[in-house]
């Protein structure tokens, strides 16, 4: 995979292999350089709501369950159409 590296987390594999999925069947080889900017983009504003979050007192139990819920409610759905996307595909 192009866009994982040892830093990341769970969620954040996760995020790179549906990318990098997208990439490769859906926009061809044009796009992977917008994927890893937008990428590098949200891992930095992520960086900052934690620092910003981390400075206000939040625990970090907390913080990682609420990294957890919302990461589960954002691929959850994209779980579901690629799913059902394949399902499709294997019948036809």
């Amino acid at each position: 995979l192009f866009l994982c590296d040892r830093s990341m987390d769970e969620t954040q594999h996760i995020l790179a292999i549906v990318f990098e999925v997208l990439t490769t069947r859906v926009m061809g080889n044009t796009s992977p350089y917008a994927v890893s900017f937008l990428l590098r983009f949200i891992y930095g504003v992520m960086q900052i709501l934690t620092k910003a979050a981390f400075n206000q007192g939040t625990s970090t139990y907390v913080l990682n369950f609420y990294r957890h819920v919302i990461a589960t409610m954002f691929l959850l759905p994209i779980a579901f159409a690629i799913e059902r996307y394949a399902y499709f595909w294997l019948l036809s």
